[in-house]
């Protein structure tokens, strides 16, 4: 019964689902169908109801309605994201997870990120490693990201950079630039050259002793 009074506003209740004590928010407008709450934890389960108020007092409550928040967004991303395997059409990214406070939940899957000449490419991952087929030949970038059902993102792992023309990939993520093959091979040749004439001067010294 309203006491033949109109309804000047609302009373909405909510708590945390574990506990008994209700919080409650007055709404001043009748015409109000919708109020935002902040100040809620990350993560956790709530129960709301609401009742309709005028100046005789509170009617009754609706239905309780229940809902969980959002979890924060990872405070951490994936580290030491390495690549192996690199050829001109495909590559094998392998990074490490870490793990997250309660309130930022678990990570629902990993976002990569690889990028070439301004174009950007996206890839998901439920575990941390993922076989990628490149677009085209030339030099990548790449992160990867956390994602949790917020849905957030997390920092990026670490940024590496990979080359498909014409390096010796090592499973570290190392590179050997032909310009260091190079200068390997070049190194190598003097030294076997240098071998050989001492060898030959040598070769002459015995024989010009052997003639005395």
């Amino acid at each position: 019964h309203d006491g033949f009074s109109a309804i000047t506003g609302y009373v909405l209740f909510y708590k945390e689902a574990t506990e008994t004590e209700w919080k409650t928010k007055l709404i001043n407008s009748f015409a109000t169908r919708t109020y935002s709450i902040s100040g809620l934890k990350a993560h956790t389960d709530y129960t709301f109801r609401v009742a309709a108020r005028n100046y005789i007092g509170i009617g009754r409550y609706s239905d309780e309605y229940k809902a969980k928040t959002h979890p924060k967004a990872p405070s951490k991303g994936p580290i030491d994201l390495k690549y192996a395997n690199l050829t001109s059409e495909s590559v094998d990214l392998k990074w490490t997870a870490v793990s997250l406070p309660p309130d930022e939940a678990t990570v629902d899957y990993y976002e990569i990120i690889l990028k070439i000449d301004g174009e950007k490419m996206e890839y998901r991952s439920n575990i941390s490693r993922r076989h990628v087929t490149l677009s085209r030949p030339g030099v990548y970038t790449a992160t990867v990201y956390a994602r949790n059902s917020g849905p957030h993102r997390s920092p990026p792992s670490n940024i590496i950079t990979f080359n498909t023309d014409g390096d010796i990939t090592q499973d570290t993520g190392k590179s050997l630039s032909d310009g260091a093959l190079t200068a390997i091979i070049t190194s190598c040749g003097v030294f076997l050259l240098t071998i050989v004439i001492i060898s030959f001067w040598y070769y002459l010294y015995k024989r010009k002793d052997r003639a005395k």
